[in-house]
């Protein structure tokens, strides 16, 4: 691959598509807020389709480049393999944005209202991936960062849990007598100020009292300006959780806030005495960050220091290499020479491991991801049956129930959903039956709940459905990390393994044959 085609790649990925991604993130953002011309969006989206398909047609035109060495024919192919998944992944921006900018009208429809915020989240999430695209080049040298930025978010975890699970209490006990709430509030932020930290474990977590600290203060004064309390906790999102808030949210529209800020409570002390499997997830991050560290860090030693060495060694001896050593050589002199694809393709599991580490520390029920939402759409449920609990116990019917649930709901993906639901139910039919349709409860759990319904204990049923579901997500999110933890390290050994052989099997054939003469 010739220094030209190797400007032009690097050229795309760190200049063209995260620029498109940058304008597309402003745009969108202000298409949320409708402080932007009618045309800027259409114009983008016709600036992206244009680009991916002259690319499109460039990198086909190319082929494999013919005028290419042999031995640069397969980075040439990973090149435009690459090339064309960023291609495609502009093009299908392009073409969403004219689908948003079609929907972006004036007065539209509910429904057309849910498909218009899905497809926007979509496009903001494709935006923010064409802006991270310079990450490729840069994800290794990120692990270290990421290693101590670990150590001052999750040395708190177990703090962050207790706190939450002492505002709810003081919140559930409040509201349970009636008691004004921003007095307590104060006088809770109070008590967070007088703690200590001496180690460098304490001195994270009083960060984040400080910054909870301030969040207790604000909180207290939206509710003395006269902010319900849903509103006021959405107005500080850092306190308490996603989920939290749409249960707290549909407790209060059903007339039972109280009741729902206990189970909030509840679940949290629960979490809390959860702490330890929790961790052990949350250090699989850093166990595998150091060792994806330790392989880069060896597989750039090798490529730089020894197999030139070695290389030189083997040539001044005069003699065949075997089949392993001399691929590893080829492998190592192919990574020097192409540096700037090998980077690329090198850095992708480190972002994978960095993605999946924020993902873990965000928790996956307050992502906003679309592509996840809609393909595991079971990762809200557990919220969802508390939330249609709360509901039926304050007398709602439950389409009226399910209203209140779109109305709250964290994500459009999950609203939608919950639309076609509400409709089910409003023509007569078994909401049970559509649910399971939605992919959002199984066979079993329809059972459950139609039996529930005719018994007449359909919100116990749903507590408890809510609290199954959440125990069978953790189960299967440990026993993954558990898995994965030995396939790290298997992977690993066998990288090693293999350096070994390849390098020391030539120096014992030379040996056996310098015994010999």
């Amino acid at each position: 691959m010739n220094d030209n085609i190797t400007l032009l790649y690097a050229t795309y990925t760190i200049l063209v598509v995260p620029s498109g991604g940058a304008m597309l993130l402003f745009v969108t953002k202000r298409q949320r807020l409708q402080h932007q011309p009618r045309w800027l969006l259409p114009l983008l989206a016709a600036e992206f389709l244009l680009v991916s398909g002259i690319g499109v047609v460039t990198v086909v035109g190319w082929g494999l480049h013919g005028n290419a060495e042999p031995g640069d024919l397969f980075p040439c192919l990973v090149a435009d393999s690459m090339m064309m998944a960023m291609l495609m992944i502009v093009g299908w921006s392009g073409w969403q944005a004219v689908r948003v900018s079609r929907l972006a009208r004036p007065e539209i429809s509910p429904a057309e209202q849910l498909d218009l915020a899905e497809r926007t989240g979509m496009l903001q999430t494709a935006a923010w991936f064409q802006a991270g695209l310079p990450l490729l080049f840069v994800a290794p040298l990120a692990i270290p960062i990421c290693v101590v930025m670990f150590v001052f978010i999750e040395g708190p975890a177990s703090v962050r849990h207790a706190k939450r699970g002492h505002l709810l209490w003081l919140l559930a006990i409040a509201v349970r007598r009636q008691q004004p709430l921003p007095p307590l509030l104060d006088s809770f932020g109070e008590s967070l100020s007088g703690e200590q930290a001496f180690s460098i474990w304490r001195f994270a977590g009083f960060l984040k009292r400080s910054r909870f600290r301030m969040s207790i203060h604000q909180l207290a004064e939206r509710l003395q300006s006269g902010s319900s309390l849903p509103d006021a906790l959405a107005d500080c999102p850092r306190l308490l959780s996603r989920t939290t808030l749409v249960t707290i949210r549909v407790g209060h529209e059903s007339d039972c806030l109280a009741d729902s800020l206990e189970r909030e409570a509840r679940r949290h002390s629960q979490s809390a005495q959860q702490t330890d499997a929790v961790s052990g997830i949350s250090m699989f991050f850093l166990y595998a960050a150091v060792v994806s560290l330790a392989t880069i860090s060896l597989c750039a030693f090798q490529v730089a220091f020894l197999a030139p060495r070695l290389k030189g060694v083997f040539d001044s001896f005069d003699f065949e290499l075997p089949t392993i050593t001399h691929n590893l050589i080829h492998a190592s002199d192919m990574m020097a020479s192409h540096m700037v694809l090998a980077n690329t393709v090198m850095s992708l599991p480190c972002l994978l491991l960095i993605l999946l580490g924020i993902s873990w520390h965000w928790g996956l029920e307050n992502m906003r991801i679309p592509w996840l939402t809609r393909r595991w759409p079971r990762l809200h449920t557990a919220g969802i049956f508390r939330s249609l609990s709360l509901a039926l116990e304050g007398n709602r019917p439950i389409d009226q129930a399910l209203s209140i649930q779109i109305e709250a709901s964290q994500g459009p993906e999950v609203a939608a959903r919950l639309e076609r639901v509400r409709e089910t139910v409003a023509a007569g039919n078994s909401g049970w039956a559509a649910l399971r349709s939605e992919r959002m409860i199984n066979s079993r759990e329809e059972n459950v709940l139609e039996c529930a319904q005719r018994l007449g204990n359909l919100p116990w049923a749903l507590q408890l459905l809510a609290n199954s579901a959440e125990r069978r997500l953790h189960r299967r999110m440990l026993w993954v990390f558990q898995v994965a933890r030995p396939v790290v390290i298997g992977t690993l050994g066998l990288l090693v393994a293999y350096f070994c052989i390849a390098l020391f099997l030539p120096l014992l054939k030379l040996l056996s044959e310098q015994a010999q003469s």
